[in-house]
């Protein structure tokens, strides 16, 4: 029996959309529509494209009696629930976008990346995967998301039911990040405090904190020996301590011995994780228009930083040999595979791809927003920010191994290291280390919580569509999540906080490739790369080249076959200093590496089995019925049509 749909044309609902206006052929009974077999009936609506949100849909109750008032209003709240809102400009995706993208790897590991594999010879891998990998996968998530205007687990629900597990790989990906990435904000809340302290509390020894092993650096001239034993300013490699490591290990951490040694819960570390999370809730409770417009500080502000941070580095003697270090080739790096394995790995965790947050976001585009323009410009100008992001880096570790008069691998980290015992320890050669100290940590936050914004988003809007309720009450809903997340946080508040995130953050995207793969093969054969060119030709106009059927048909998923091949048979486990993980560290590593994969067996197998024993409805054959897993819905067809060309008898 056909379903009958009312189109809701009130008047301050059309106001959204000034554009739009509708006409009856013929004259309609109030209002009312049926959709059979995925066609629409009843109304022509002639407009310009626009989003589902400029409409609302509510099924109207085909039963009769006292109850069809009760049902209606039932119906309202729903159809309340189910508007979906769009970006207030399209400025406001673009710098959400960045703002997911640039964040703390690109400006703590990419340069660190550079050096481990030969400086500037580091940049041909990195950008030919930004080309090969990156653009093609944003081009292809974002398109989809931005002409059905869902969510991954509705999209890939609706696309393909037997791959739904996509979605629900990309909530697990973005809930794992959420826990520990928010412990890395406290952290820097914490150093972002305690900037304001006059002298820099990691500037001495003198301190309640000190330890037997902590020593200063003579900052006032420049060594007058070269050192070329790494071994003395090694970090973590060696008993004696900088100030500024003492400060990391000791004072904020008091790192225990093991990841086995967990110690009590830190006060001071539990409060700045608690401050974290409340300025991401903050910042979300409302959805994207709240955080639509935090944007515009968090991401610009960076920008406003770095160039601040490179002009002051480049006046620093030593900085030239810094930026030269950073930018001289060492070309023989690239016979070897790890550069490349680097690279292609550095493009998943900085431009975040198979995330879902991409979808999420392109989601709540309105339907006409040149989105081909969007996913070829928003990586590109990313990973350039990372790479103008490496000059300012290595300007301060120019000067700071000038001060030392040593080569600048000897005192060049990735990750926390790099932005917690490294860049403090540079800033006290410095005027004034507090304004710079403050500048930096500020920069800091910002790259940090933009990532968070996103993912939160991604994780809530996700198991919104699923269970619905959740939409009732959003600040609620949000509130609980906050609150399950900062619980789960709390093992990176004890003495193994150290261990444990850098287990969490060695194995969380380790199969990542995985899962675009299967996500290629998804979008590219079982939906059509056809049809996804057709899309963008009209949501935008743009006619894309047949070549990009090819190139997402086999190019792109031999690449991704590669690297899953290359990670896994390069993976080493992770080692913090001399201090070797046990067993049962990496086996918990790999479970958590292996949540991310899980979702997609799990429920292509349990879609099979509906549709063999109990299909939801009734099929000729069992071979119709498993046709069905690897066609699109007859929601999906609904929503596109409203999305793309109103409705059409």
């Amino acid at each position: 029996m056909p379903k009958k749909y009312v189109l809701n044309t009130d008047s301050s609902n059309n106001n959204k959309f000034p554009n739009s206006h509708a006409t009856a052929e013929p004259e309609p009974p109030a209002s009312v529509f049926t959709i059979s077999d995925g066609e629409v009936a009843g109304y022509h609506i002639n407009q310009d494209p626009f989003p589902l949100a400029s409409i609302e849909l509510q099924t109207a109750n085909s039963s009769e009696g006292a109850d069809d008032d009760d049902d209606s209003e039932d119906d309202e709240e729903e159809e309340e629930e189910e508007e979906k809102s769009t970006w207030n400009g399209r400025f406001e995706f673009v710098l959400s976008v960045l703002g997911y993208n640039i964040g703390l790897g690109n400006l703590l590991r990419f340069p660190y990346l550079c050096i481990k594999n030969g400086g500037g010879a580091f940049l041909l891998p990195y950008f030919l995967f930004l080309i090969l990998l990156a653009v093609p996968l944003y081009v292809l998530e974002m398109s989809v998301a931005q002409y059905s205007g869902m969510t991954p687990i509705r999209l890939f629900g609706n696309i393909a039911p037997i791959f739904k597990g996509i979605g629900w790989s990309n909530v697990i990906t973005c809930f794992v990040l959420n826990i520990y990435y928010s412990v890395v904000i406290g952290w820097i809340l914490f150093y972002l405090v305690n900037s304001f302290y006059v002298p820099l509390l990691w500037s001495s020894c003198k301190n309640q904190w000190k330890d037997a092993n902590c020593f200063e650096v003579n900052r006032t001239a420049p060594r007058p020996e070269y050192v070329t034993n790494c071994s003395e300013y090694q970090l973590f490699d060696r008993a004696r301590k900088t100030v500024t490591e003492t400060f990391y290990e000791k004072y904020m951490l008091d790192i225990s011995s093991g990841v086995e040694q967990w110690g009590g819960i830190r006060w001071q570390i539990f409060v700045t994780l608690l401050a974290a999370w409340i300025i991401i809730y903050l910042c979300v409770f409302r959805g994207i228009h709240s955080f639509g417009k935090v944007v515009y500080l968090t991401v610009l502000f960076p920008y406003v930083a770095l160039t601040t941070l490179l002009i002051r580095g480049v006046l620093l003697p030593g900085s030239r040999e810094g930026i030269l270090y950073y930018l001289t080739p060492d070309w023989p790096r690239l016979a070897t595979l790890t550069p490349w394995i680097d690279a292609a790995q550095q493009i998943f965790w900085s431009l975040g791809p198979t995330w879902g947050a991409l979808i999420m976001l392109a989601s709540h585009n309105r339907f006409s927003n040149n989105i081909y323009r969007d996913a070829i410009v928003t990586p590109i100008v990313c990973s350039m920010t990372a790479f103008l992001g490496g000059f300012a880096i290595f300007a301060y570790l120019g000067n700071m191994a000038w001060k030392l008069n040593t080569g600048i691998d000897c005192i060049f980290k990735s990750g926390p290291t790099m932005a917690f015992i490294v860049y403090p320890d540079a800033v006290l050669n410095l005027p004034f280390p507090q304004i710079w100290s403050v500048i930096f940590f500020i920069l800091l936050l910002t790259l940090a919580v933009d990532s968070e914004f996103c993912t939160f988003e991604t994780m809530y809007q996700c198991l919104a569509d699923e269970f619905r309720i959740l939409k009732r009450r959003q600040w609620l809903s949000k509130l609980i999540m906050t609150i399950v997340s900062l619980l789960l946080g709390l093992p990176m508040t004890t003495n193994a906080a150290h261990y444990i995130y850098q287990l969490m953050d060695w194995y969380h995207v380790t199969l990542l490739s995985f899962v675009a793969l299967v996500e290629v093969i998804c979008f590219a054969y079982v939906y059509g790369s056809q049809r996804i060119r057709k899309d963008v030709e009209v949501m935008t106009g743009i006619k894309m080249t047949k070549a990009w059927d090819f190139y997402w048909r086999i190019p792109l998923l031999a690449i991704l076959a590669g690297l899953l091949i290359m990670t896994l048979v390069s993976h080493k486990a992770p080692t913090y200093g001399n201090y070797q993980y046990p067993p049962g560290a990496i086996v918990f590593g790999w479970v958590l590496a292996a949540t991310v994969v899980i979702p997609l067996p799990v429920f292509a197998i349990h879609s099979l089995l509906q549709q063999a024993y109990c299909p939801p409805v009734k099929y000729n054959s069992k071979t119709e019925a498993m046709r069905t897993l690897v066609t699109q819905t007859e929601e999906w067809h609904i929503r596109i049509r409203i999305n793309s060309d109103g409705l059409v008898k």
